[in-house]
């Protein structure tokens, strides 16, 4: 919603992202604790208030605990400037955050860090997206900032392709969405379960997967294995969506929390008058 305030705005990504990032990233210390590699509570603690360990990213080193929430810590981030500028106007919101996010990208070339990384760019390609589904730009104008911010790093950093690669694979996809949401699309309820449970899946493959290799090192060829494993992890996220994410969603409820709160507050009682 467009016009929620920043607090519910915050409670809502918090409810959705946190608790099974939390849970997934505590079975990963307890999977590795049992391997005989606990990780340092500092190590924990990190990963749970979405700290990256260096320079977060695909290829860093300093991957959190559960190495798929890297990209976590850019999304709690970039929720946190959006939530921020929902106190302006609808129509400064999207080019006033894009512009700050280039300029972090672009602080970067410069001094490396986790929050400077030009991923931070794929955001800003995120939102202008919303403004295209939305109504309210045309492909054009994308186009035409894409073009811009791709001169603008490649004036940066002349030669660095990786960079080059980010940028034409976000308006790649920009362009992709575009064309998507004016076809018409067919309802498919497997398909539609399988989105529902991407979340689940992407924060439990790995926990899956890991001790399958593990188990069948050296026994079992690993190229073999890789059909089995996913699976065994879509499997495991379709499961974890629907017995743990969903339940905790509707626990999180703000309707179910606000109706609890009214059934947990004593009534004043009514004494009868003679």
């Amino acid at each position: 919603d467009e016009n929620s305030p920043p607090t519910p705005f915050l409670f809502a990504r918090i409810r959705r992202v946190v608790p099974l990032y939390w849970l997934a990233t505590l079975v990963m210390a307890a999977e590795l604790a049992i391997a005989g590699m606990p990780p340092g509570a500092r190590r924990i603690a990190s990963a749970l208030a979405f700290l990256p360990q260096g320079n977060a990213g695909p290829t860093a080193m300093g991957l959190p605990l559960l190495a798929p929430g890297w990209s976590l810590h850019y999304e709690m981030g970039f929720y946190l400037l959006f939530a921020a500028t929902l106190v302006l106007p609808v129509r400064w919101r999207t080019p006033l955050l894009s512009a700050l996010l280039l300029t972090l990208a672009a602080i970067g070339s410069a001094q490396r860090s986790a929050w400077t990384s030009p991923i931070l760019i794929e955001f800003a390609a995120g939102m202008w997206i919303g403004e295209v589904w939305r109504g309210r730009a045309t492909m054009r104008a994308v186009a035409v900032g894409g073009g811009l911010c791709l001169i603008f790093m490649l004036a940066l950093h002349a030669g660095l392709m990786d960079r080059i690669r980010l940028f034409a694979g976000t308006l790649a996809i920009a362009a992709m969405v575009w064309t998507l949401s004016r076809e018409p699309v067919t309802r498919r309820p497997r398909l539609e379960a399988l989105g529902d449970a991407s979340y689940a899946i992407y924060l439990t493959h790995l926990l899956v997967m890991k001790p399958l290799f593990a188990l069948t090192a050296g026994a079992v060829p690993p190229a073999a294995l890789m059909l089995p494993a996913a699976i065994l992890g879509i499997a495991a996220g379709l499961i974890v969506h629907r017995q743990v994410e969903r339940p905790i969603a509707r626990a999180l409820d703000p309707a179910r929390i606000r109706a609890r709160s009214r059934a947990g507050t004593p009534r004043p009682s009514v004494r009868a008058t003679p």
